[in-house]
């Protein structure tokens, strides 16, 4: 029987693509098998020496520890192959007002074998590293300013070759090992660069009505992170807001939200004008795809939340990115 490999990815050990898991980077195959007819979704999977199953999900799940989801009757016939790189992987990328900070821990090779990589912009403009080495599993790379987009990547300093990577980027493209001295980074900057497709301004908070919020808390948490900033209009006037509701936000995220994604709440004064304003920060969410109770699922097309395409709900049901 011929397989035919068509896709290749390379994925750092956040990332996830159809159904396999694994917290290490990996490389990613899909291939399809040659003149074989597609699996009903009822059939019963019987053979002699293996487990009885009733039909394809369950036997997926049960043989091997997939994540399948059930709407899917027709099951196509497809090869998905996962190979992990188990030398090494990032940990935690922590970011300060004049460093960088890369953990990582070893796998099967330590990290005397392995050595760290930085693009980093600021306001000053764009810096690089040499490789710099680990001790005791941290590399830092100092700047003259703030980081606001970060690349870095995990090498081997035999061959140098990439073995895991990670993305920031200040106005929300951000994953949840992503730490940080101060949460409140440049928020004043981030509002004067306007909404845009990780960016969400909201008036108000009204815990009477908080799908308006919620609304985007899971768009952010379905696509690529981001960040909601209440107490701004949409033309990006800053009229602050007038309590500290963080708490009660914090808890309908918690109700409202299935499953509930990982935020970061806080509170800031806006030096300039002397106005506070409230910020949600969401990291892209590991576990789509994420439903607003009572009103479904949520995308985000450029600077709107809205639900997805069927193409795209069925790229969220499977871990893709769309």
């Amino acid at each position: 029987m011929t397989v035919g490999l068509h896709d290749f990815i390379n994925l750092s050990s956040k990332e996830s693509y159809g159904w396999i898991e694994s917290n290490w980077p990996k490389e990613y195959y899909k291939g399809s098998f040659a003149h074989v007819p597609e699996a009903r979704w009822n059939n019963p999977m019987s053979a002699k020496d293996l487990p009885l199953y009733p039909n394809f999900h369950s036997a997926i799940i049960g043989l091997f520890k997939l994540r399948w989801q059930e709407q899917y009757q027709n099951i196509p016939s497809e090869v998905k192959i996962m190979i992990p790189d188990y030398r090494a992987r990032i940990t935690a990328l922590r970011i300060g007002s004049s460093s960088v900070v890369l953990q990582a821990e070893g796998g099967v090779e330590d990290l005397s074998k392995t050595a760290a990589k930085f693009f980093v912009s600021s306001k000053q403009g764009p810096s690089t590293s040499d490789e710099l080495s680990f001790e005791d599993g941290i590399a830092e790379f100092e700047v003259e300013d703030r980081p606001l987009e970060i690349y870095t990547e995990l090498v081997s300093s035999v061959d140098g070759s990439k073995i895991d990577s990670r993305r920031f980027n200040y106005r929300g493209y951000i994953t949840d090992d992503v730490q940080y001295d101060d949460l409140t980074i440049e928020l004043d900057d981030i509002i004067r660069g306007g909404e845009n497709e990780n960016v969400e301004f909201k008036l108000l908070y009204n815990s009477t009505a908080p799908h308006k919020v919620l609304e985007s808390v899971v768009s952010f948490a379905n696509t690529d992170g981001g960040i909601i900033i209440i107490g701004v209009d949409d033309n990006g006037n800053i009229k602050g807001v007038e309590r500290n509701n963080t708490k009660s936000i914090r808890s309908q995220i918690t109700h409202y939200c299935d499953p509930p994604p990982r935020v970061e709440i806080g509170m800031q004064e806006v030096e300039r004008i002397g106005k506070k304003i409230v910020y949600i920060r969401i990291p892209k969410g590991d576990n789509p795809p994420y439903t607003l109770l009572g009103h479904g699922i949520y995308v985000r097309h450029g600077s709107s939340d809205t639900h997805p395409r069927r193409s795209e709900f069925d790229k969220l049901s499977k871990g893709i990115d769309f």
